[in-house]
């Protein structure tokens, strides 16, 4: 190869990796992985886990309800934020909800 068709090559490949990074997939599953990675080193997973499971059924939204109330207002906010990322991110993805929900519904 010539020097010249290197450089246009090298051009072309670098065009189709800013294609692959400008996707909107692409960034909301980044901003995904980035806010459960910040979630999982801010918050001690098991001890969540406990305390759900130590939370009677019917008082679980009261229970969640309080616990992020308490984050916000200790001033906690990288946990709001990664919360907020991880919240955003499931909620943009394109999947068929309203379908999931319909399937779920009693006949």
């Amino acid at each position: 190869m010539t020097p010249l068709q290197q450089r246009i090559m090298r051009r072309v490949w670098y065009s189709y990796a800013i294609s692959i990074l400008a996707r909107k997939e692409f960034l909301k599953g980044m901003m995904l992985v980035v806010g459960l990675h910040l979630l999982a080193t801010l918050v001690y997973v098991r001890a969540v886990v406990e305390n759900f499971l130590a939370t009677e059924l019917g008082s679980l939204p009261e229970h969640v309800f309080s616990v992020l109330s308490s984050i916000v207002a200790e001033g906690k906010i990288l946990e709001c934020l990664s919360v907020g990322l991880v919240l955003y991110a499931i909620w943009a993805f394109p999947f068929p909800r309203f379908r999931l929900l319909h399937m779920l519904r009693p006949v």
